[in-house]
């Protein structure tokens, strides 16, 4: 995946619906990751500006009577596109975080 330039992503660029892309995004690497062993690959209709390197931190909880938190991991240093970077902390947090094995 090519990006941008070589300048990160701001906050401030990321818009609403960038937001739920990038949230969408991270529940459909989780599921197929857990359910096939298979990391899934940016969707075709990526942002342009969502491929420019970025830091994210994916946080899983469940909710049931109270919210309890399953899992939370961060990269927090804009080295790969911002989508395979939520792609990576979701699998991350799903499967790696120490305090829930």
């Amino acid at each position: 995946m090519k990006s941008p330039g070589s300048n990160p992503i701001e906050p401030s660029e990321l818009t609403y619906n960038d937001g739920l892309f990038l949230v969408k995004l991270a529940r459909q690497a989780i599921e197929k990751y857990v359910a096939e062993g298979v990391k899934i690959e940016p969707p075709k209709d990526t942002p342009e500006k969502l491929t420019k390197p970025g830091m994210a931190f994916v946080t899983i909880e469940r909710y049931s009577e109270i919210k309890e938190l399953r899992g939370c991991i961060g990269f927090l240093q804009p080295i790969t596109p911002l989508v395979k970077t939520v792609i990576n902390a979701a699998i991350a947090a799903a499967t790696e975080d120490p305090r829930f094995p």
